[in-house]
C-alpha cells in the first residue's frame, strides 16, 4: 500500500483552517459595514466577496468541481472538462498555479484536465504547479485511470485513452483495488558494471545499486557523475538516477532528477524509477539471463513514498506495466482563490 495519508491530512487541515480563518475575517469585515454576515454568506455557496473602496460587495463566480487524487506519493488535482466547465476561463495558467498552492489553494504537484476525445475514452492533459503544460508522468496515468473507474468511464475495467501526444492503455483491479498502466515503450536494460545499468523506454534511466539508501556516499556519487558524463559523450542523455538498495527479496528505491547531477535533486516520477529498478532485478538473475526465454514475472518495489509493482511478460520487456493503489483524496469546489471542501 501506498502509505502517504498523513501527507493529505496535512494538506486538508491547511484547507479547513484557512476556510475558519475566512470565516472570522469575514465576521468582523461584516460588523465594520453595519451588519453581521450570514451563514450563507460566509459559506459563500452562491457567492464570492471581495473589498473595494469600503465597500463589501457581493460577485457572481463560477464555481470549478474537482478531486484530488494521490498515486505513489504524488497528488494531483483533477478536473473533468468533459461537459467544458473550464471553457469560460481565458486564463487556465493563472488559475492553474493558484489551485496547486498549498497556503492559498486547493495544493498539488499539478492539475490533470479530463477531455473528450473522438477515439478513445478519455484525454488527459497534465498542467504543472506553474500552470504551464506539463510532462506525462506513471502517476498521472494511474491518477486518471481510478478517475476514469469512480465515473464509470472504463469498460470492462480497461481503459485506452490519449496523454503526451500518443495513447495509453491501463485497467483497474476490483479484487485488489490497484491501477494499472502500461509503459507505452519496449524496455531494453543493458548493464554497465555490476553495480550500473542502462535501463532505456524512451528516456534513458541509470540504475545504480548502493550499500545504504540513508547514506549515499561521495564515492558512489562521483562514480555515477563519471558513468552519466561518459553516456552524454555518446549522446546518451541520462534523464533519472535511480538508486537500489536490496534487501530479503525486496528493492528499496530512491530516484533522482538529473538536471544536476552534483545536487541530486530527488524527482516526483517514482513510477518511473520503480519500473527500472524492477526490470534491472529480473535482469540481473541467473535464471534469467542463462534462459533468455519468455516469462512473467512480478518484483515489489519500495520507495519513500510508498510501494509499488512492476510486471514483465517476455524477455525482451515488450509487455511492462505499473501497478499502483491509487486513492481519491477528497472532493470539492474552487472558488476565486478559495477551495470548499465537499468529501
Amino acid at each position: 500500500m501506498v502509505h502517504v495519508h498523513h501527507q493529505w491530512h496535512q494538506s486538508s487541515e491547511r484547507v479547513w483552517t484557512r476556510y475558519t480563518c475566512m470565516q472570522v475575517f469575514r465576521k468582523i469585515q461584516g460588523l465594520f459595514q453595519g451588519r453581521m454576515l450570514t451563514s450563507k454568506d460566509i459559506k459563500g455557496e452562491k457567492h464570492n466577496f471581495t473589498h473595494n473602496s469600503d465597500t463589501l460587495f457581493r460577485t457572481a463566480t463560477k464555481s470549478i468541481e474537482f478531486e484530488k487524487y494521490q498515486s505513489l506519493g504524488n497528488d494531483y488535482i483533477i478536473i473533468d472538462n468533459r461537459s467544458g466547465q473550464l471553457d469560460s476561463y481565458q486564463s487556465h495558467a493563472s488559475l492553474f498555479q493558484q489551485m496547486c498552492d498549498r497556503k492559498c489553494g486547493v495544493g498539488g504537484e499539478g492539475v490533470i484536465v479530463v477531455n473528450n476525445h473522438p477515439h478513445v475514452d478519455f484525454e488527459l492533459v497534465t498542467y504543472d504547479t506553474s500552470g504551464d503544460c506539463g510532462s506525462f508522468r506513471t502517476p498521472c496515468g494511474l491518477c486518471g485511470i481510478a478517475f476514469a473507474k469512480k465515473h464509470e468511464i472504463l469498460k470492462y475495467n480497461e481503459t485506452h485513452f490519449y496523454a503526451d501526444g500518443r495513447e495509453h492503455y491501463g485497467m483497474y483491479d476490483d479484487i485488489n483495488h490497484v491501477t494499472h498502466l502500461k509503459m507505452v515503450a519496449t524496455v531494453t536494460v543493458t548493464k554497465h558494471n555490476d553495480w550500473n545499468y542502462l535501463v532505456q523506454m524512451g528516456d534513458s534511466h541509470l540504475v545504480c545499486y548502493v550499500s545504504d539508501q540513508d547514506q549515499i556516499n561521495s564515492v558512489e556519487k562521483e562514480r555515477v557523475i563519471n558513468i552519466t558524463d561518459e553516456y552524454k559523450s555518446k549522446n546518451c542523455e541520462i534523464t533519472n538516477i535511480h538508486f537500489v538498495t536490496s534487501s530479503e527479496n525486496r528493492l528499496h528505491l530512491q530516484t533522482f532528477d538529473n538536471n544536476d547531477s552534483t545536487d541530486f535533486k530527488q524527482t516526483g516520477d517514482i513510477g518511473v524509477g520503480a519500473v527500472s529498478a524492477a526490470l534491472v532485478s529480473c535482469y540481473k538473475t541467473s535464471t534469467f539471463q542463462e534462459s533468455m526465454k519468455d516469462t512473467t514475472s512480478t518484483v515489489d518495489v519500495y520507495t519513500p513514498r510508498g510501494k509499488a509493482f512492476a510486471h514483465s511478460s517476455s524477455s525482451i520487456f515488450f509487455n511492462v506495466f505499473l501497478i499502483g493503489q491509487t486513492e481519491l483524496v477528497f472532493t470539492g469546489k474552487y472558488y476565486n482563490n478559495r477551495a470548499d471542501i465537499i468529501s
